[in-house]
């Protein structure tokens, strides 16, 4: 079962509140979603695999149409994204 929690914060740095979903997973992640520019589509999507504070991947929708157009991932495990 997943926990869910939603919170205002402004992810983009333009001033204005982004809502982030956050969701602990049943098999140790956490996931973030989030709303950049709120028509309710997740922009941003983050995932932390072993929930240690550190994202290990993220997919962003730039041009808003629900699919990602680009991927970063930690795929080495030396915590940086490319």
């Amino acid at each position: 079962m997943n926990d869910k929690k939603t919170f205002e914060m402004d992810i983009n740095g333009d001033g204005k509140p982004d809502t982030v979903q956050v969701e602990k997973n049943a098999d140790g992640s956490t996931t973030y979603l989030v709303d950049t520019d709120g028509d309710g589509k997740t922009d941003l999507h983050a995932i932390d695999h072993d929930s240690d504070g550190v994202i290990d991947e993220v997919r962003i929708d730039r041009d808003g149409d629900g699919v990602a157009d680009d991927r970063l991932a930690d795929d080495t495990g030396d915590g940086k994204l490319s």
